[in-house]
């Protein structure tokens, strides 16, 4: 019987392993930018994350940095110019409404950037251990009203 063996990751959410170490900027920085050369080399692959935030990302005892959770991914289509194509699905997929793209909000077709703009969500967390929305972002309603009526900080 098929069956799937995933790697057993020890290891805290990015945001509170930065707090509870009271890293410095650019040791958080550090940390990002490798989330970051992970989060492009699947994009290279045209996979698309779509739930980007700090309890996918782990990082373990030693600094080792982890990206979980590639359960709602996507793998988009190559473009006629060799470039990811915009997702053609609208429908709107399980997310979390505090680090979700507008585009995901509003279940339009999504692309690389979705991924992006929760990674500027996260880095925002990262710098100044808030959230950059002025409200809670508890379901998609709160989150489509803060997100496209309001600018960010």
């Amino acid at each position: 019987m098929p069956y799937l063996v995933m790697e057993l990751i020890e290891g805290e959410p990015i945001d509170r392993y930065c707090e509870t170490r009271q890293l410095p900027i650019p040791e958080r920085l550090r940390l990002f930018r490798t989330v970051f050369e992970v989060v492009s080399d699947a994009h290279r692959r045209l996979v698309v994350h779509r739930d980007l935030k700090p309890s996918n990302i782990l990082v373990t005892a030693d600094g080792t940095v982890k990206l979980l959770d590639f359960g709602i991914a996507k793998l988009l289509q190559e473009g006629p110019d060799g470039r990811p194509a915009a997702d053609s699905e609208s429908s709107l997929t399980a997310l979390t409404p505090a680090y979700s793209s507008p585009e995901q909000l509003l279940g339009l077709p999504i692309a690389t950037t979705s991924d992006v703009y929760s990674l500027g969500v996260v880095l925002f967390r990262l710098l100044t251990g808030r959230s950059p929305y002025r409200t809670p972002l508890v379901n998609a309603h709160d989150a489509i009203k803060e997100v496209i009526e309001t600018e960010a900080p």
